[in-house]
């Protein structure tokens, strides 16, 4: 029979989302790093024809370092979803769908494209942050917060 499992103390919880954030850091570095490496070898694979290759250089570079900002925001979103956080979620996407849509209004080139998907998933990052450290439930002053008000209630 199953047995009744008490709920994990909220900074256990917040330790295992730190973690789990360093640990898209660090995935999302490792990527990069794989990606960055490979990028210009595998140009040819994709075009025999030099000047496309030319112009996917810069792109394939912006690429691979927006791998660095996926490691984390994925991992943030998916404990964004974890602690019910359903309208900041929302909120972050909507206000990194504009930014894409104000950026790529003013893209001319394909770099400029990609630089439009570094400002979607600059503004997913930020929000992830935002709900991490400072306003989601497991953001250290609302659990100091709920922990004085634990104390000081009779």
């Amino acid at each position: 029979l199953p047995t009744p499992v008490s709920p994990p103390h909220p900074l256990s919880a917040r330790a295992a989302a730190s973690r789990l954030l360093a640990i898209g850091l660090l995935l999302g570095s490792a990527l990069a790093a794989v990606q960055l490496a490979s990028s210009f070898a595998l140009l040819g694979v994709f075009s025999p024809l030099p000047e496309v290759q030319a112009a996917a250089k810069v792109p394939s570079v912006i690429g691979s370092l927006l791998q660095v900002i996926n490691g984390v925001t994925f991992i943030g979103e998916g404990v964004m979803i974890g602690t019910g956080s359903y309208t900041a979620l929302a909120a972050g996407q909507v206000a990194a769908t504009a930014a894409l849509l104000v950026s790529l209004s003013f893209a001319t080139s394909l770099p400029a494209v990609w630089i439009g998907f570094w400002i979607f998933n600059g503004v997913r990052l930020l929000s992830v942050l935002r709900h991490h450290f400072l306003a989601g439930p497991l953001a250290r002053a609302r659990l100091d917060q709920d922990e004085s008000a634990a104390h000081s209630s009779p």
